[in-house]
């Protein structure tokens, strides 16, 4: 017996989610004999089912931040089930890389094809990552934007708190080692990337692959407004 869980942020990309749930159910009755949907409520619950849920496919209704909870919980198991991915968030940084349709309806349609492509995850200070890892204040006032910020204002959200810190930015000393190679400076931002793209910022790393075994880093120098 084949059994999917889906999970759902119901914050994610305006409220939307309830518009194409009965054509997600439709697909999933083709193929799952068991299907079970649970809804976040607070930080934390994403990496709770993950972690706890016993199923062939677990389906995420979200955007990154959930994906990224999910993930941290998947990875505590022995078996990781196959996860799909209807990109519900404000940027969707991990469904673009993977070539995934932001268009829900038309995400739905892939997972009728039933292909399954490997990808790389990072680990840092034992939680796991997807797609990047951001050093400095400006990624801190990008990650305490709220919730109802995103869900009225979209990506525009994260522009307006981090243009706030970089009106104000303290650049701060860093030093990187690695087998190879090290390197120090000053910097007001660091990006460790295993993705094409800085999420709402274009593609700055062309040649980079989800499944390459590879991460990029971007040291950004101090700036200030004129």
């Amino acid at each position: 017996m084949l059994k999917c869980f889906v999970i759902i942020n119901p914050s994610s990309g305006k409220i939307r989610y309830k518009e194409y749930l009965p054509e997600l159910t439709n697909v999933l009755k083709q193929k799952f004999n068991e299907i079970e949907f649970v809804y976040t409520e607070k930080k934390g619950d994403g990496i709770h089912y993950g972690r706890t849920i016993n199923a062939d496919t677990v389906i995420v209704v979200g955007g990154d931040g959930t994906i990224r909870e999910v993930v941290n919980g998947l990875m505590q198991q022995k078996y990781i089930p196959k996860l799909g991915i209807i990109p519900a968030g404000t940027v969707n940084d991990l469904a673009r890389a993977l070539n995934i349709p932001l268009d829900p309806f038309q995400a739905i349609a892939v997972l009728t094809k039933d292909t399954v492509k490997y990808i790389d995850v990072g680990t840092l200070n034992e939680t796991y990552f997807i797609s990047l890892v951001a050093i400095g204040g400006i990624p801190q006032a990008i990650h305490d934007v709220q919730s109802e910020s995103k869900t009225r204002w979209g990506r525009a959200a994260y522009f307006f708190n981090g243009a706030k810190y970089a009106m104000k930015q303290q650049p701060f000393t860093y030093e990187m080692k690695s087998d190879n190679h090290s390197m120090s400076g000053e910097s007001s931002l660091v990006v460790l990337s295993l993705l094409n793209s800085v999420p709402g910022m274009g593609r700055f790393f062309q040649d980079a692959r989800p499944d390459d075994g590879r991460f990029r880093i971007m040291v950004f120098p101090t700036f200030k407004f004129l």
